[in-house]
């Protein structure tokens, strides 16, 4: 049942009410009674003031009588709100158990409606999980396949069936695709069974230079082998002849050495008989006087004693015995002087030496030098000693 309201309850004419009467015109008469101002002087100011204040309370009446019309308005729609409640408390009782009932059997139908939706779900669902399993499915088989089983792999595909019910796009849509990967995956089977058949013919080719580079290897072996054993036989024969040289220079010094040895021993003999004439004379001047010849140097020693003790008074032979005495006295003084520079020149031979060395040379020639400079520096070594022997 709606409710009827009269007109002049429900409808307000704001021209009509008396806050309102004769309001407009009277703001009107404002402007025209108070007209702005331009301030230059104290006159003026007041004037101005006096304007504004007009214009003010014109202003100030009308906010004042729409503040009463607001609070008569609502005690009006109070006195409105408390009858409407009244009025509701008849029918809200009813309304709400018809509304109970109306929600009791909203709320079946909407059970109804999920269960359906629930169902409706489940079978899509159900469908779906089919169409990723044949995704999945081939998709590991897609990344496994060889390049030979490509083709029977795409019969699979291609070849496959279940029932999709009205989402044949949608699996359509994932054969398609498997199709794209598997023809995919073939391209790059294709590619690498392209860079292995590549590299097998590299390694091939490889294998055949290596195969090159060792039989070359081996001959350019054999050809520095050959030089090596020309250069050794070079080598052996030079040193043959360098060893047949020293040979010959050896015998050469050998010889020179040998003729130098008999010189010196021919020598020495010939010192040694005048050395031997000398003392067989000294011995006869000695003998000459009397006394017993026993050697050269005590003879001439005990020669110099006699003559120094004055034994022989006899003036024959005090010439004799003056001259003997100055020989005596300049072959013992010989004698006494030449011995320590004997003992020094002993020394200074016997310092030096070559014992004990022992060095491992890279070649057979400075071996053979080495070995001829230690015997040599030998022979010097005795020969300078038995010349020192001869002071």
């Amino acid at each position: 049942m709606e409710t009827e309201l009269r007109p002049d309850v429900i409808t307000l004419d704001i021209e009509n009410l008396p806050e309102f009467k004769g309001i407009e015109q009277k703001q009107y008469e404002l402007v025209t009674q108070n007209p702005y101002v331009a301030i230059v002087d104290n006159a003026t100011y007041e004037q101005a003031k006096k304007a504004r204040t007009a214009l003010r309370k014109g202003r100030t009446d009308l906010q004042n009588g729409e503040k009463a019309i607001a609070s008569k308005l609502q005690n009006f729609r109070n006195m409105v709100k408390d009858k409407t409640m009244k009025l509701i408390a008849i029918t809200q009782n009813a309304e709400e158990r018809q509304q109970s009932e109306i929600d009791r059997y909203e709320t079946i139908k909407e059970q109804e409606r999920e269960e359906k939706a629930r169902k409706e779900k489940e079978r899509i669902n159900s469908i779906f999980s089919k169409i990723d399993l044949f995704k999945n499915q081939f998709t590991l088989k897609i990344q496994s396949v060889d390049l030979i089983n490509v083709g029977n792999l795409l019969s699979e595909i291609t070849e496959h069936s279940i029932d999709v019910e009205e989402f044949d796009n949608d699996y359509e849509a994932v054969r398609s695709d498997l199709i794209d990967r598997l023809k995919s995956k073939n391209l790059q089977l294709e590619e690498a069974e392209r860079l292995r058949e590549q590299r097998a013919a590299a390694e091939l080719e490889r294998k055949r230079l290596e195969q090159e580079r060792a039989i070359l290897e081996a001959e350019r072996w054999k050809q520095e082998e050959e030089m090596r054993r020309k250069q050794a036989e070079a080598a052996a024969a030079l040193q043959k002849e360098r060893e047949a040289i020293e040979a010959e220079k050896q015998r050469f010094a050998k010889e020179q050495a040998e003729k130098e040895a008999k010189e010196q021993e021919l020598a020495e003999l010939k010192r040694k008989e005048e050395e031997q004439k000398e003392i067989e004379h000294r011995v006869t001047l000695v003998e000459g006087l009397g006394f017993v010849y026993i050697k050269e140097t005590q003879i001439l020693q005990m020669g110099r004693q006699i003559i120094e003790l004055n034994e022989l008074k006899t003036s024959e032979w005090v010439e004799l015995f003056e001259q003997y005495k100055s020989i005596a006295a300049n072959e013992c003084e010989y004698l006494e002087g030449v011995k320590p520079d004997k003992t020094k020149l002993y020394e200074a031979i016997n310092s030096i030496s070559i014992e004990g060395i022992n060095v491992m040379l890279n070649t057979e020639e400075a071996q053979n030098i080495m070995t001829n400079m230690l015997s040599e520096f030998s022979k010097l070594k005795e020969k300078y000693t038995a010349i020192i022997n001869q002071l």
